[in-house]
């Protein structure tokens, strides 16, 4: 699974349609599994290795959120990311997760923390945003820059609790 939160301005190593070649990796992209909701952009692809095995793999671009800015334009959508991300997950069993974003943090860092805090929430009912950054700096210690940064967290953990949006 792939994220880019700076899709316009990022470099991609898929294609728009068809199929290319990366090294002796083939990327196929299955356009008829496009999707979009509120924001993020999701398309499938089929991964091949050069033995011939292939692999599913989704990306999730996330339009909107500008390179300026430390926190994405509304709560919802995030909330919707994890929730489809999540299901993705479940649905393909253990695999790699790889985000990525323009900077290789402000955004990056802050989906990540925010992922932890919602599945902290889901499993304990609990909602500790201090851990959840410690948690995410422990391996990224550029993760979640900025003041702004935590309050949006401890706002996205308070509407996941009140909207019971994680049961």
């Amino acid at each position: 699974m792939f994220f880019d939160f700076f899709f316009q301005s990022s470099p991609t190593f898929w294609p728009q349609s068809g199929s290319v070649h990366q090294g002796n990796i083939k990327i196929q992209h299955l356009a008829s599994e496009a999707e979009y909701f509120g924001g993020v952009l999701i398309r499938k692809f089929s991964v091949k290795n050069p033995k011939g095995k292939r692999r599913t793999i989704k990306t999730f671009h996330l339009h909107g959120w500008r390179r300026e800015d430390f926190v994405p334009p509304q709560v919802d959508t995030i909330v919707q990311l994890i929730a489809k991300v999540e299901k993705w997950t479940r649905k393909c069993g253990p695999a790699p997760v790889i985000v990525t974003c323009y900077d290789g943090c402000r955004a990056s860092g802050f989906y990540c923390a925010a992922s932890y805090l919602a599945a902290q929430i889901h499993d304990t009912r609990e909602a500790d945003v201090i851990q959840a950054v410690r948690t995410v700096r422990l391996h990224r210690p550029t993760f979640i820059p900025t003041v702004e940064q935590y309050r949006w967290l401890y706002e996205l953990s308070c509407f996941l609790v009140s909207e019971k949006i994680l049961k």
